[in-house]
């Protein structure tokens, strides 16, 4: 780094006294530092761009697009020119439309459940209802049949008396359900 200007010092997270005499490299997390190199020893053929993350000295990264082009060819050599942009913002955008988009692929998807779930408990009501009403109707003409057994007869009643209970039971079931 042999100059520097713009918004530079604010990106790299130091003054640019601290920074002349780097390499541009030295600025990157060990991680990005080969692919950054690689990609400048391609900046002959035409200008590069790539997406790295800025080492910080305050222990911070800072996710940059770097932009490099030879910007002049003297007795030493070619000038690289770099251009550091500050792409957290986008980043943040960008995850924050994808935690949106993932918000929206559950919504619809609890949206299709419930649908599914309204579908089977429809399906299951409207038997249901056949259900509870032939069993009530038979709960009351055994009533009326109980009403018309003779006093005498113990079994008959006994037996009426659980069918009674077991369409009370039915009832109560079918009420859960």
């Amino acid at each position: 780094i042999s100059a520097g200007g713009g918004r530079l010092e604010g990106i790299l997270g130091r003054p640019l006294g601290d920074l002349l005499g780097l390499r541009l490299a030295e600025v990157l997390v060990a991680a990005d530092r080969p692919r950054f190199e690689g990609h400048c020893s391609g900046v002959g053929e035409g200008p590069v761009c790539g997406e790295y993350l800025i080492d910080r000295p305050d222990g911070s990264r800072l996710p940059c697009e770097v932009s490099a082009h030879v910007s002049q060819v003297d007795g030493r050599g070619p000038k690289i020119r770099a251009i550091f942009r500050d792409i957290s913002g986008r980043i943040a955008l960008q995850r924050e439309v994808e935690a949106s988009a993932q918000r929206a692929i559950r919504s619809d998807r609890l949206a299709s459940i419930g649908q599914l779930a309204a579908g089977v408990a429809h399906e299951i009501n409207n038997p249901l209802a056949f259900v509870r009403a032939n069993v009530g109707a038979l709960a009351e003409m055994l009533l009326e049949l109980r009403n018309e057994v003779p006093a005498g007869s113990k079994r008959a009643i006994e037996l009426l008396d659980e069918l009674g209970q077991i369409s009370i039971e039915t009832t109560s079931g079918v009420d859960r359900i």
